[in-house]
């Protein structure tokens, strides 16, 4: 009595391999043709590494070259950077160390590029307006640096009003900051601040720094023991006059 043949299941195709399949461009295989696995097998992979370098410099076009002409376009756009890193990057840093004018003039920008965290919207105000104490109530906004600044943030009219008004100088609600970070400022100048007063008269004579004419900068500084907080504080001298 004949019996029917066995046939033997189809190979299945896994999801992962599907999505291999499309990844490299080629059209979904059926059951019966597709491989148990759609990687690639090391034998597979040295086939293709020799083939690889066995003509490092083919060019068939825009999107196939070879390893060596794709190696050469990446080292050279590396040397390019350092070059001009040595052309202009460091001749720059020196001029903003050297000189307080191009110190401030060009701090802003600085201050936008670099990958530093304070609020997310201060990077624009430095680049907009130059100093981020206008956004929080500190300082007097021209019409245009409003105006910018309400596009930036979609304010109102109103709001753009305000920014344009002398505020009230002072921004702390107590006399004794309740603030842990702040209260470090306050407990910096009970404790220094006596100091800090007699250096700077010894140094410049009688006089006040100015919180007017005044910049500041805060830099983080890595350290083995935990990273500190670098803090430049930078005012006019003002002496005091006689009459």
């Amino acid at each position: 009595m004949a019996t029917k043949p066995k046939t033997s299941a189809a190979p299945t195709v896994s999801a992962a391999d599907a999505e291999y399949v499309k990844l490299m461009g080629k059209s979904a295989q059926s059951a019966e043709e597709a491989p148990k696995s759609c990687f690639p097998t090391l034998a597979q992979m040295g086939a293709n590494i020799a083939s690889n370098l066995a003509d490092l410099f083919y060019d068939h076009g825009p999107n196939d070259k070879g390893i060596g002409i794709q190696l050469g376009h990446s080292l050279l756009r590396v040397a390019l950077g350092f070059l001009l890193a040595f052309l202009v990057a460091q001749p720059l840093g020196f001029l903003i160390g050297m000189s307080p004018l191009f110190r401030e003039a060009l701090d802003p920008f600085i201050q936008v590029l670099r990958p530093i965290s304070p609020l997310a919207w201060m990077p624009l105000a430095l680049y907009t307006i130059k100093d981020s104490a206008a956004c929080l109530g500190q300082m007097t906004l021209t019409k245009a640096q409003a105006e910018t600044l309400g596009k930036l943030f979609d304010l109102s009219d109103e709001a753009m009003a305000w920014l344009q008004i002398v505020p009230y100088k002072g921004s702390l609600p107590t006399a004794v900051p309740t603030d842990p970070l702040i209260y470090r400022w306050y407990e910096i100048v009970n404790v220094y601040g006596t100091t800090i007063n007699e250096l700077i008269h010894e140094e410049f004579g009688d006089g006040i720094m100015s919180a007017i004419d005044f910049s500041t900068d805060i830099t983080r500084e890595p350290d083995p023991n935990g990273d500190r907080v670098d803090v430049v504080l930078s005012g006019k001298f003002l002496p005091y006059k006689t009459y």
